[in-house]
């Protein structure tokens, strides 16, 4: 789940910008419409997993001034200052892990006997700073809401070294957070679950967990037809890499996206 999702959000944040830069419009209002896509990606089952597996994802971003629907980020809302700062806070979904190889969501059948992680409503907020054109650093907490999953948090520096009206790269790394139950609800495995899995039990207090970095190009055609391309890499350090349902420590992503912007 971890490295899937980052990987797009990178790609949803990179359609605005691609279709703003294809408009070549000063104005804010430039950056409003509607883009569509659907997109490809080879991950891990889940986060730690040795296998890999195919999905298909839809994309869809709808912008109006500062509010948005994200496919990925959910509901929210963005607000800049002239000097480069922003805040952006979002309501949307987390989908939690099964137990089983799953079509849909992160899961594997190796992970039998772990029960399920339910999926989830949560918010986030971030806070960030533009420090020029083309870099930015940013904070982020994401809080569950429907089910107590715990709270994850990231601190991400990220670099766009090409941008022009057909093109851009963003380059991003991510150092990743989180406080004891949301280590221990996705790396931790309990009594109960290792009688049941067979691992062995595995507790851990909350803080750094690893670091993920990503790669995306961004190519527009003309206005409105697109094509997205990222390779993510993500490490996960002592407190989730020494679980016993971690069987890779070192996980790659790779996506293709093509959108529609209208």
């Amino acid at each position: 789940m971890i490295t899937r999702k980052r990987t797009l959000y990178s790609l949803c944040a990179l359609l605005a910008t691609t279709a703003s830069a294809a408009h070549a419009d000063d104005e804010p209002s430039a950056q409003n419409g509607v883009t569509v896509g659907i997109g490809a990606q080879s991950a891990p089952r889940y986060s730690g997993s040795d296998k890999q597996r195919l999905q298909f994802v839809p994309l869809i971003q709808a912008r109006d001034n500062a509010l948005f629907i994200d496919s990925q980020k959910g509901i929210g809302y963005d607000l800049q200052s002239e000097n480069g700062l922003y805040l952006e806070h979002t309501l949307g979904y987390g989908l939690g892990r099964d137990d089983s190889n799953s079509s849909w969501r992160d899961g594997a059948n190796n992970l039998k006997g772990m029960g399920k992680i339910d999926a989830t409503m949560n918010t986030a907020l971030a806070v960030g700073w533009s420090i020029t054109p083309w870099l930015s650093v940013e904070g982020k907490a994401t809080l569950p809401l429907t089910d107590s999953q715990g709270v994850q948090y990231q601190t991400s520096v990220t670099l766009l070294p090409v941008q022009s009206a057909s093109d851009t790269v963003a380059l991003q790394s991510a150092a990743l957070f989180g406080d004891s139950r949301y280590i221990n609800t996705f790396y931790g495995v309990s009594a109960r679950q290792s009688q049941r899995s067979g691992f062995r039990p595995y507790d851990r207090a909350g803080g750094f967990y690893g670091v993920n970095s990503s790669l995306t190009w961004s190519h527009q055609f003309d206005e409105h037809w697109g094509t997205l391309l990222s390779a993510g890499y993500t490490w996960l350090g002592d407190r989730a890499g020494d679980s016993p349902i971690v069987a890779q420590r070192n996980e790659g992503t790779g996506t293709l996206a093509v959108t529609w912007t209208f």
